[in-house]
């Protein structure tokens, strides 16, 4: 909905049903993240007696061939780099997904790991200030890790699978700058690991030969931080 650079102020707004979708990885090329899902602040931003439901932050996917693990996700409402300061404002059922990891390909054996997602309503990278808003209902996700590939050659152990994304922060997230949350109430918010993915299955063995070993499956991601994490 918004993405600023300079000085905005928003007052008394609704914001709903607004999102973001990361490009997934594509040959080379990593997965792309998905942040701010309403908002997008690189410069002042003010915000105040408004509404932000069920926005969505997603990250890509994760690539199939180049084993590239899936893009990060967070703010589902607002995303801040800069300045941000949010006053009497509701957040309710806003979703940042990490992007899933996808099966391997030709290139590497390793099962890829989902994206972190960090604050299901607000992710901040700098400085914010927080006052008299609720947080109702709003969740990060951590993505899936894809299963372990596995081995043609009859004599190596088949891969792991890649680890599940981290989920930090069901309604809140910040990691850098200084936040602070005065008269902030929060309700129901929730943090969910990715899935660690299946490890691969070992090739058959040879006439007479020792069955080869099946990969280890890979980690769930953590979760924390139901209502905030910094």
């Amino acid at each position: 909905a918004i993405c600023s650079t300079g000085t905005v102020s928003v007052i008394s707004c609704v914001f709903t049903n607004n999102g973001v979708i990361g490009q997934n990885a594509s040959d080379f090329t990593r997965a792309t993240y998905g942040y701010g899902g309403s908002i997008y602040n690189q410069g002042t931003l003010v915000v105040s007696n408004s509404l932000f439901a069920d926005n969505f932050a997603f990250g890509g996917d994760g690539d199939t061939t180049y084993a590239i693990e899936g893009g990060e996700a967070g703010g589902a409402a607002i995303f801040n780099t800069n300045v941000a300061s949010v006053i009497n404002c509701i957040f309710v059922s806003n979703v940042a997904s990490g992007g899933a990891g996808t099966p391997i390909g030709s290139y590497t054996n390793l099962g890829t790991s989902g994206g972190y997602a960090n604050g299901g309503a607000i992710c901040n990278y700098s400085n914010i200030f927080v006052s008299d808003c609720l947080f109702y209902s709003n969740s990060c996700v951590g993505g899936n890790g894809c299963s372990g590939g596995f081995y043609y050659n009859q004599t190596a152990t088949a891969s792991q699978g890649g680890n599940g994304g981290a989920a930090q922060g069901g309604a809140v997230f910040s990691a850098e700058g200084n936040a602070v949350l005065f008269s902030a109430t929060f309700l129901n918010n929730s943090t969910i690991g990715g899935n660690g993915g299946s490890g691969g299955n070992g090739a058959s063995p040879q006439p007479g030969g020792s069955p080869v070993s099946n990969g280890g499956g890979g980690g769930n991601g953590g979760d924390s931080g139901g209502a905030a994490f910094s």
